[in-house]
């Protein structure tokens, strides 16, 4: 292999390493502390790995329309809650429950969502539990992350 080529298959091998690492993030800026509640309207459903997103468009007080992004969790978690890929769809009126963003962002994560017809359906933040700081704790979620006790000799 030519060292351009080598040169260009690293470089695009960082991109992709790189872009990935991004796209997966941590839930540390919810607030898990508060709840919010908002009625809108779905604009998309983004059913995508590592996390789907709902786009939802909420008439504010002066009567602008803003857009939420909520995270509603992984494919497979929402599909162990209940969801399809086809469980909301654009134009759907709904009413969530979410953990807003701790900077006051125009986003946050799914702990319910009511649809049309009045089914819940629960999101991430739904299976979220926190110590009295907010700070998230996984493990009655995700039993395999208990801490291990080290068996006495």
């Amino acid at each position: 292999m030519s060292s351009l080529r080598f040169k260009v298959l690293v470089t695009l091998t960082a991109i992709g390493l790189g872009s990935a690492a991004m796209a997966h993030h941590s839930t540390a800026a919810y607030d898990y502390t508060k709840k919010m509640t908002l009625t809108g309207t779905v604009r998309q459903m983004q059913w995508t790995n590592p996390h789907c997103y709902l786009q939802l468009l909420v008439t504010d007080t002066s009567g602008k329309q803003v857009e939420w992004s909520i995270e509603t969790g992984t494919p497979a978690l929402s599909t162990t809650l209940g969801w399809t890929k086809d469980s909301v769809k654009a134009g759907d009126r709904v009413t969530l429950v979410l953990s807003p963003m701790k900077n006051g962002g125009h986003a946050g994560t799914l702990d319910t969502l009511t649809l049309p017809n009045g089914k819940v359906l629960r999101g991430a933040a739904a299976n979220v539990k926190t110590d009295k700081a907010g700070t998230p704790d996984l493990v009655p979620t995700l039993p395999s992350l208990k801490p291990a006790t080290p068996a006495r000799p």
